[in-house]
């Protein structure tokens, strides 16, 4: 290395998380947005990716595995709470304790018999999805991992501390050598152990859908942990939405909950329905159209937002609206130009004739005009000049004819 240079660390270089890895930083921040175990604008899912980045470095830092270390402690340090081997604490509370017996008592007091220990603080997050016990042993492995990378990130400072770390591996299960301790391999032992005691701390299908039964017949209103059992596995999503109402469509929109709709989609050269958020429109169109139209309405359409499935879903949900609510997303359907986005994907015109006939039913001109220069003007066509070429009641049959000989 060149020192007058510095040192050199690749920048450049990406993190590219696992499957497993982009599950926990979901979880965590969904669990943060529920308990607040992090400090405000601080995500847990910025820490991790903070403790794996510096882990792309070890070469060229030598610091990396307390700094590492670090980022992963302090995930749930806002938590607060005592050591549980802090004994002088333990005998204050019984001290306390008895004065509280006798009638001397004082807020200080309270507290401090009140307080818990940060083992017991976390099994309290815990407890949003697991019984207490439950609860209280996926804890115990978080609090010792816990206690283990803060004495990494702290270099071993206090007397005797490199033991006792030694001691917490041993209690997790993790065989070291004492002579080098810790090694690279010990710490990607420690951070499988966080990682898979996270990964434990889910649910099972079947408890997940009890837990959104549950949610569903109390009215819960409480976004976050509806999020928080999202994260959990793909198919809380799905099963959520098969099994809600129109009751919710508005509370679903408010809180986000059709926002996956978008985004751009990764491929756009193909698609397959999995959107069960489209599935729900689909069915709420007879329940309630004016809002599924309110909602189609919201949704930004664009090359930057293209999602072929969603323009797909809401070209056949918008054929299955009231003419009432379809003459609303005409001029949307044309100034976005979904028919252009989908060109690269044969459609067979059935989904347009049948919303022509419900216009053309309803008389209503204004929005078979702008249907019109929807699918029949391209990039560049001069659009003051085709309106005045075609009048919609002129252009109703011709549409309609080809859009039959279309779909033949």
């Amino acid at each position: 290395m060149d020192e007058d240079k510095g040192l050199s660390t690749n920048i450049d270089r990406p993190l590219k998380l696992e499957s497993h890895q982009e599950w926990i930083c979901n979880y965590l921040d969904r669990l943060n947005e529920k308990e607040k175990i992090c400090p405000e604008g601080v995500l847990p899912s910025d820490l991790i990716k903070g403790a794996l980045g510096v882990t792309l470095n070890k070469t060229s830092n030598p610091d990396w595995m307390a700094q590492s270390a670090h980022s992963y402690r302090e995930v749930l340090y806002r938590l607060g709470g005592a050591k549980d081997s802090n004994f002088y604490l333990s005998l204050k509370i019984k001290f306390y304790s008895w004065l509280n017996k006798l009638g001397i008592k004082n807020g200080f007091f309270n507290k401090l018999i009140n307080s818990q220990t940060k083992r017991q603080k976390i099994g309290n997050v815990l407890e949003v999805l697991h019984e207490q016990k439950r609860a209280g042993l996926i804890a115990d492995t978080l609090y010792k991992t816990h206690l283990a990378f803060t004495k990494i990130s702290h270099h071993f400072s206090e007397k005797k501390s490199k033991e006792d770390t030694i001691k917490i591996f041993e209690k997790l299960g993790i065989s070291v050598n004492n002579l080098n301790f810790p090694t690279e391999q010990d710490f990607s032992s420690l951070v499988k152990v966080f990682e898979n005691t996270l990964k434990e701390s889910s649910l099972d299908p079947l408890k997940i859908h009890e837990k959104i039964d549950s949610f569903l017949k109390e009215n819960n209103q409480d976004a976050s942990y509806l999020w928080l059992l999202f994260s959990l596995s793909y198919d809380a999503k799905r099963y959520f939405f098969s099994q809600t109402n129109e009751t919710r469509i508005e509370w679903i929109w408010k809180n986000g909950f059709f926002d996956e709709i978008k985004k751009k989609a990764e491929n756009t050269t193909s698609y397959s329905y999995r959107l069960s958020e489209l599935d729900y429109l689909f069915r709420m169109v007879e329940k309630d159209p004016f809002k599924v139209a309110e909602i189609i309405a919201s949704v930004p359409v664009s090359e930057s937002t293209f999602n072929p499935e969603v323009v797909d879903r809401f070209m056949w949900i918008t054929g299955s609206l009231p003419a009432e609510q379809i003459k609303t997303l005409t001029s949307k359907i044309r100034d976005e130009k979904w028919v252009y986005l989908m060109r690269s994907f044969r459609k067979s015109g059935y989904e347009f004739k049948r919303i022509v006939e419900k216009l053309v039913e309803k008389k209503e001109s204004s929005a078979i005009l702008e249907l019109a220069q929807a699918i029949f003007i391209r990039e560049g066509t001069n659009l003051s000049l085709f309106k005045k070429t075609l009048t919609s009641s002129s252009f109703a049959g011709m549409l309609k004819e080809t859009l039959c000989v279309q779909s033949l």
